[in-house]
């Protein structure tokens, strides 16, 4: 079964078979699936990083999905690429997200383009991993904190979590400006 994400999907609206075929190339070779947009609606329904559309298949009702999907701003990692030499009247909000190229890319322009586009939204992915592993880590923070009477033992604590003190000392800063009211003592000494 096919399984279509934001991280490995490109939906395609292109009838130039020779550019077909070089993205399928490319796309092979970076682990990509194509998902070739078969109605306007695909544009928002199908989840993808790259949405590539030929400027002369684009309708007012493709034009109107894609308008709406930019105003979300759900789609930050996301990326649309229109090819022709046509003038397209868009919003700045669509304009932001758009790579215009007059004519058919060569398969290296295309190629370039989808890895800038894989390596943004590995980065991305990867700043939410550390927000929430920080967010787990606080919240933790607080539950020890005031299961144990409000003391902290600092030694154990960067032991047994793994984390620096430095980091530890910023969590616990974290939650005194959290909650002003919040007080914590500390059994034994920094040595940083």
């Amino acid at each position: 079964m096919i399984s279509y994400s934001y991280s490995n999907t490109i939906a395609v609206l292109v009838k130039d078979k020779k550019f077909l075929k070089g993205l399928k190339t490319v796309c092979k070779t970076q682990k990509l699936l194509i998902y070739p947009i078969k109605k306007y609606t695909d544009v928002i329904a199908v989840p993808c990083f790259i949405t590539i559309i030929e400027k002369s298949l684009l309708t007012d009702k493709y034009l109107e999905m894609l308008e709406e999907m930019a105003l979300l701003g759900e789609t930050k990692e996301w990326q649309l690429i229109l090819i022709g030499t046509e003038k397209i009247k868009m919003s700045r909000a669509l304009m932001d997200q758009t790579i215009e190229i007059k004519v058919t890319a060569t398969m290296e322009e295309m190629k370039k383009n989808i890895l800038k586009q894989q390596k943004s939204l590995i980065k991305e992915g990867k700043r939410k991993a550390k927000i929430n592993n920080k967010i787990y880590r606080v919240i933790k923070l607080y539950i020890d904190i005031t299961t144990k009477g409000n003391i902290l033992d600092i030694e154990e604590y960067v032991a047994l979590n793994l984390i620096s003190e430095r980091t530890l000392r910023r969590d616990v800063r974290i939650l005194k400006d959290l909650y002003p009211d919040f007080n914590v003592y500390f059994k034994g000494s920094w040595t940083s």
